[in-house]
């Protein structure tokens, strides 16, 4: 694998490959750093905790098609988020509610949307793939969501 092509496709500065491992970074290289690093290590299974925190909306892009170059069809990637725009770029197979650190709900790429419908006054901070969802979706308490 060559690491100069992969940097490139992140749209890092060749000069980064002689840093520290993220000596120095921007929170959004950081973040490519660690797409650089599932890339280059190829494992079986990514699991991505709020990669897309904090990014502005050109790096979850460059982020996302990141991710969607890893994905093959022998390896799985986990993304854990609250926001929305990773998932609109890297659709989703699966999706799983948590509530309460239980699964309360499962579907496919549609259930995202199906939540933004029903919530319209609540960030979507507090309810993509997080802790919050109305009864219509999970079928138990609302957490005052109405």
């Amino acid at each position: 694998m060559d690491l100069s092509k992969k940097m490139n496709e992140l749209q890092m500065k060749p000069e980064y490959a002689a840093r520290y491992m993220n000596y120095g970074f921007s929170g959004g290289e950081k973040k490519k750093t660690e797409i650089l690093q599932m890339q280059i290590l190829n494992p079986k299974l990514a699991m991505l905790d709020e990669t897309d925190s904090g990014l502005d909306v050109d790096a979850v892009r460059v982020v996302s098609e990141g991710i969607k170059n890893f994905k093959k069809d022998d390896n799985a990637v986990l993304i854990i988020t609250h926001h929305k725009e990773i998932i609109s770029s890297v659709v989703p197979d699966f999706v799983h509610v948590i509530i309460d650190g239980e699964i309360v709900k499962e579907g496919d790429a549609s259930l995202i949307k199906r939540i933004e419908a029903l919530l319209t006054t609540i960030s979507v901070r507090r309810v993509v793939l997080s802790a919050l969802c109305p009864t219509e979706i999970v079928g138990h308490k609302t957490y005052g969501l109405s």
